[in-house]
């Protein structure tokens, strides 16, 4: 695959090292203005937030590679708890736990194991366009006609949302595949409403409709095809619901993880 990216580059330092920094600032601003006691109660309570967030995440997406940061945030949490109640032994035991897990997520993370999918998904649809030139347009495509059953694609969604590719809804007459930017946000249900994300619709016709925001359009460096786009996002997820049924969903995986995309 082309190493030349036709999505625009992050920013590294917005998105990595700025909250590194402020983690950090924060993280040292506690320990100097906390006792010992309060600040390891407080770091043992983030640590049981995270862990529970992941839980939610084990449970939405039924991927149990979420089993690891969930074990390592709950024996993060218990090593800082135990550490405030002066048991030596329980703690190094803990702490042995910790760093252990801590080593099997450093490996899933860097082996892309979990991640959101959002910039390979624009990455992936832009690899097929050829032409630039049409700009924007607010409306939906329609791209195909494919056949499936309801089960076919219920199956497909829970694959798509597995993997964190997309985050589906699912409607009386379709099912739509949102491409959001902060899959977080629908996850904790905290948004609910997709019309102003990319999204995929399958309906029950065999159908499939695109429809990409202006917000994504613009993280693309040309001003590409608009049409072209649209039906190329389209065509990859007829593309990755084909491969699924028929065995096939490791490779789109292994497609994505080609881009070698951070984040």
């Amino acid at each position: 695959m082309e190493d030349a990216k036709k999505i625009k580059r992050t920013n590294w330092i917005v998105q990595i090292a700025l909250p590194i920094i402020i983690l950090s600032v924060i993280f040292l601003l506690l320990r100097s203005m906390l006792d010992n006691m309060t600040f390891r109660f407080i770091l043992a309570c983030i640590m049981i937030l995270a862990g529970l967030m992941h839980i939610l995440f084990l449970a939405k997406t039924r991927n149990k590679i979420y089993l690891i940061p969930t074990g390592f945030y709950t024996f993060a949490a218990l090593t800082f708890v135990f550490a405030t109640k002066n048991h030596p032994a329980i703690t190094i035991l803990l702490v042995v736990c910790t760093a252990t897990l801590f080593v099997f997520l450093m490996y899933t993370l860097i082996k892309r194991k979990i991640k959101w999918r959002y910039r390979e998904v624009l990455e992936l649809a832009a690899r097929y366009v050829a032409d630039t030139g049409n700009g924007f347009t607010q409306r939906p495509y329609p791209v195909a006609h494919v056949t499936y059953s309801r089960d076919d694609i219920t199956r497909f969604a829970r694959f798509i949302l597995k993997y964190g590719i997309a985050y589906p809804y699912y409607e009386k007459e379709r099912v739509v595949f949102v491409i959001p930017q902060n899959m977080l946000l629908h996850l904790l249900k905290i948004r609910q409403n997709y019309l102003k994300e990319t999204h995929i619709i399958f309906n029950s016709h065999g159908e499939v409709a695109v429809t990409i925001t202006k917000n994504d359009y613009q993280k693309y460096q040309d001003e590409l095809s608009f049409d072209q786009l649209c039906a190329a996002l389209g065509s990859l997820f007829i593309d990755f619901l084909e491969k699924y049924l028929n065995d096939q969903g490791k490779e789109i995986i292994e497609k994505m993880n080609a881009l070698k995309f951070v984040v």
